[in-house]
């Protein structure tokens, strides 16, 4: 007479992290790559049919599932879609009776997308000054987050005049500048003159209204 003993694999003793942890993505965009848990027993055998919650613990976002079963093999995974704040996101797993893992995600800033002045568009100043303040834009990605490092190109349109720097490049907050040093012209029917800033969606044209200098 043959006995045959049939191993059986122990109850969920602990949930680890498997694969899918410390990922980069952009902010609003779905990770190409899952986040995977592994569910053993005390000796380290895969459990299977162990549910897996999964939450977007931080930064926003979604995950889909947010439930999900292990298999045969004790792993089971969801994917993250970014929320729209930049820096450090989290993804938790979590099943009952056991310790809750934490995965990590840095999501970086989109693409530039669009452009709006960061301080007045229009200006009040004598013919031959330099503009009071700079001219200033703001350049975003499509969540308005700051974009760094986008040159901005800076025109005068009309009525003589410079701009210093022509060109500058956002910095850490989105914002580029310029100064502007208005032309000598100015005519009974025309005191408006116009500086543009160009690099990011539709160029941005700030108005100067001129005044004579003294004589």
């Amino acid at each position: 007479m043959t006995f045959v003993d049939t191993a059986k694999v122990g109850a969920a003793a602990t949930l680890a992290k498997f694969s899918g942890d410390n990922l980069t993505g952009q902010v609003g965009t779905t990770l190409s790559t899952p986040h995977v848990v592994l569910v053993t027993d005390a000796n380290g055998n895969p459990v299977p049919n162990v549910t897996i919650g999964w939450s977007p613990a931080t930064g926003g976002g979604s995950v889909n599932p947010t439930s999900s079963v292990t298999g045969a093999d004790g792993k089971a995974s969801t994917t993250r879609t970014l929320g729209p704040i930049p820096g450090t996101q989290t993804t938790t797993a979590s099943a009952s009776g056991l310790t809750t893992v934490t995965f990590s995600i840095t999501a970086q800033v989109g693409g530039a997308t669009q452009m709006v002045f960061a301080d007045s568009s229009v200006r009040h100043d004598t013919v031959g000054q330099t503009v009071t303040g700079p001219l200033a834009v703001k350049v975003m990605d499509a969540l308005n987050n700051p974009v760094q490092g986008v040159t901005i190109s800076w025109t005068v349109l009309n009525g003589g005049g410079s701009v210093n720097p022509t060109s500058s490049i956002t910095g850490s907050n989105g914002i580029a500048t310029t100064t502007w040093t208005l032309g000598t012209a100015i005519s009974p029917t025309d005191s408006t003159q116009f500086a543009q800033a160009s690099g990011v969606a539709s160029p941005l044209t700030f108005t100067a209204y001129t005044v004579p200098g003294a004589v």
